[in-house]
Formats: C-alpha cells, structure tokens, sequence
C-alpha cells in the first residue's frame, strides 16, 4: 500500500497505527511505504499526487484501488493487510462492542479542540465541562486493558490520537484529566495505548521527512503539537490556514499576524 499521511492529523494518525500494527517488525515495515503530506500547501508536487485521491488525510492506494476517511480506511487495512492479525476480536458480539465503542464515544474526538477555540472564559468553561462529562461516559464504558478488553483493536486506535493530544495540546490550554476515580480507568488505558509500539513509533519526534514537509521548528513530538496548539488557540482558522499553507518547512510558524 501507499500511504498518504499527515502527522499533523490525528485522523490520519489513525491508519498508521493500524497499518503498523499488521507489521511483524513495525520499525520496517514491509506491507506499506508512507509519504508525509503537506495537504495546506497544495503546490508541492506530492500533494498534488495526493489530492488525485483525496482531499484530507488518510489516503492510500492498494492494489489500484484509492482509500480515504480513517474508520472506512482501517476497516480495510483489518481486513486486506496481513489479515491474521486482526484489528477487531473473533467473535462477532465482540466485533459488534468495538464498534459500537466507537460510534457512542465520537464526540470525544472534538472535545479538546473545542477547549483550545474558545475565545471567551464562559466559552471555554463550557467546553471544558463537556469534555469532562464525555471522559466520565468513555471511563464508564472501558473494560481494560484496551477498550473492549484484552484485545487491542480499531476501538482503541480511533482515539489514540486524540487522547496524545488531550494531553500533549492541554497543556497549552492548561487542561488536565484529572486523576480522580472518575476518570481512573481512562488514565489507565491511556497508560496501555500509549505503551503499544505502533502508537509509540507515531508519537515519536519528526522524522527528517516531516521536518521537510511541514511548517513548524521543533522536532520534538511534544513541542511540535505544542506550536501546532497555539495556532488554533488564535480563534481564525481560516487566517491559520493561509499562514502554513506558505510556511517554509521545518521554521517556527510567526503567529504575529494573526
């Protein structure tokens, strides 16, 4: 397979966990060759080999055939890509729970970029409030060690991302899970999510690729999430977007203008 990625996106972020995953050695993978993208800046010719199969990040092409939206996407590499080692449990009512656990819990997704928008304190106690009654509903409903159980599975993955960046992106918002009994079990899957080498090789710092792909200055992984944080802590999205479409790759992107 060829894969498009991003790791700026926690979409995409998604599909290379589970393409590394189905890896027997995920520090050479043999099943799929990446291509970092940089799908701001459309003049760059890889994004425009991109954007002849998508328009955001996961994309991949396997066997002729072009692969977009990550849940669609990982669904197919569970079943296509090195099929004994599958993404989902065996049995079917199990299959049924992983996926039920990613359609209730959807909205988690969102929470954290809800809390880093907000303009106004109001706002931004509002949004925290949700996103802490939506942890509690994902704390109520994990078995452990991963979502659904012993098995690791697309249920886990779909929020992996996410999770990195509640964490890392927080703290620019400065917010925390809290490490209360509420919320004890999420900090706890968190801690087992976050161990699996396929997550560990995403979550690691920039390599010389996304160095010379991207916009942003740190190669550190949590520094690099940080800048990223901070633009959308500007509240112009738009304006954001303008911005690191035109950056030079591998600077610290000037927020002054913004």
């Amino acid at each position: 397979m060829h894969f498009f990625n991003s790791d700026i996106c926690p979409y995409a972020q998604r599909t290379w966990i589970a393409l590394l995953e189905k890896e027997d050695d995920p520090h050479h993978p043999k099943y799929f060759d990446l291509e970092e993208i940089n799908f701001f800046n459309r003049d760059l010719p890889a994004t425009q080999r991109f954007l002849k199969v998508a328009t955001t990040v996961p994309a991949g092409i396997h066997n002729g055939h072009e692969f977009y939206e990550s849940q669609s996407f990982n669904e197919y590499v569970n079943e296509a890509i090195n099929p004994a080692k599958s993404l989902l449990p065996g049995n079917a009512a199990e299959r049924f729970k992983a996926r039920q656990f990613m359609d209730k819990h959807r909205d988690v997704c969102g929470a954290l970029y809800k809390i880093m928008t907000a303009q106004e304190e109001k706002a931004r106690g509002d949004a925290v409030e949700a996103t802490l009654t939506q942890l509690r509903k994902f704390n109520d409903d994990l078995v452990l060690p991963y979502a659904t159980g012993e098995h690791f599975t697309l249920a886990d993955i779909a929020f992996a991302g996410f999770f990195e960046r509640l964490v890392v992106m927080g703290e620019v918002s400065n917010f925390r899970i809290p490490e209360t009994e509420e919320y004890k079990k999420v900090n706890e899957w968190m801690k087992n999510v976050f161990a699996r080498e396929s997550v560990k090789i995403t979550m690691a710092d920039r390599t010389d690729e996304s160095m010379n792909t991207h916009p942003f200055g740190p190669r550190n992984r949590k520094e690099y999430l940080k800048e990223i944080a901070r633009l959308y802590t500007s509240g112009n999205y738009a304006a954001v977007r303008a911005l690191i479409s035109k950056a030079p790759a591998g600077k610290t992107v000037d927020l002054s203008n913004i």
